[in-house]
């Protein structure tokens, strides 16, 4: 199968969604939630926090986390997830115009979260990969083992964590998402 005309008779075709949340680096905000500033040649300590990252994998489907990790600097999630993906038209135009939004927290204590930043994915990459020429057929080439021994990657390194609350990125975020069979994704 190279190409592949959508309509309502046929059988679905399954991919999945892999997404590993592993380490957040350099993190720069301080105590009082500000930006660590330099002060002649001294730097603000790092300061070791208890973080855990929330995000939604597709719109309409609840908010997922991970699990904390507590009073690290540079904390190490190890955190992977996969789900199976129908492709089909709807699900095209789902990834056509959703963003991947992965929240950073602060569990300050048992009662307290603390907002602390966010990391943006668009999924277009995924849907401009498998058009043609033609606007109603898209190419699964990228599901056939025959043809593609790895999944499509959107993220597989490190994406800036961006706070609203101070304008700027704050840390790094080592992300790993793509898109592809279950042969693929667990090679």
């Amino acid at each position: 199968m190279k190409y592949k005309h959508f309509s309502m008779q046929q059988e679905p075709t399954f991919a999945s969604l892999y997404i590993s949340i592993n380490q957040i680096k350099n993190m720069c905000i301080n105590l009082d939630g500000l930006i660590m500033k330099k002060e002649g040649d001294l730097i603000d300590e790092p300061v070791k926090r208890n973080l855990f990252i929330q995000y939604k994998a597709f719109p309409g489907l609840e908010k997922l986390k991970t699990n904390v990790v507590w009073q690290e600097v540079e904390p190490k999630f190890h955190y992977r997830s996969q789900f199976p993906v129908i492709v089909n038209p709807s699900t095209i135009d789902k990834l056509q115009n959703f963003t991947f939004v992965l929240e950073v927290w602060d569990s300050i204590n048992t009662a307290k979260e603390e907002f602390i930043g966010l990391v943006k994915i668009p999924l277009t990459s995924f849907v401009v990969s498998m058009k043609t020429t033609d606007s109603q057929i898209y190419s699964l080439n990228f599901l056939a083992d025959q043809h593609c021994v790895y999944p499509m990657m959107i993220s597989d390194g490190p994406l800036p964590i961006y706070s609203p609350k101070l304008g700027a990125n704050v840390g790094d975020l080592y992300i790993t998402l793509a898109l592809g069979s279950s042969n693929q994704i667990n090679r």
